[in-house]
């Protein structure tokens, strides 16, 4: 089986927990895109993957005005990693029950006319 949605929002990379006096916490900016992404997650979801599971990632940036004409890819924050956390903790108890069932991961951060976050997901047994 193969799932597949793209979410016309910009990516958003996960921040790092920040310290308060007696807890840590997770910054107003990534909780807020993490509960749209469930919302949006929980609505389009047929299923629930249970077995192995190859992951990809597509995230589309629209290239800034002050951006040189000769950079091709955006090689500047957020990085790819955090961008890819997000997601897939986003999708972890969603799309399938753990984590540990991707074996399989391709994320890929591009210049496009349009911001986007495309998710595809598909079962390897």
């Amino acid at each position: 089986m193969i799932w597949q949605k793209t979410f016309h929002v910009k990516p958003i990379a996960k921040g790092r927990p920040r310290r308060g006096k007696l807890t840590s916490y997770t910054p107003e900016r990534t909780r807020d895109a993490e509960d749209d992404l469930k919302i949006r997650l929980r609505c389009s979801r047929p299923y629930k993957f249970t077995g192995a599971i190859s992951v990809s990632l597509l995230f589309i940036f629209k290239k800034p005005k002050s951006a040189p004409k000769s950079r091709v890819l955006p090689s500047v924050k957020p990085d790819i990693d955090n961008l890819a956390k997000l997601v897939l903790d986003c999708a972890n108890g969603i799309c399938y029950d753990d984590d540990n069932q991707i074996c399989d991961l391709l994320v890929q951060k591009r210049y496009g006319p349009v911001e986007l976050t495309d998710i595809t997901i598909r079962d390897m047994e």
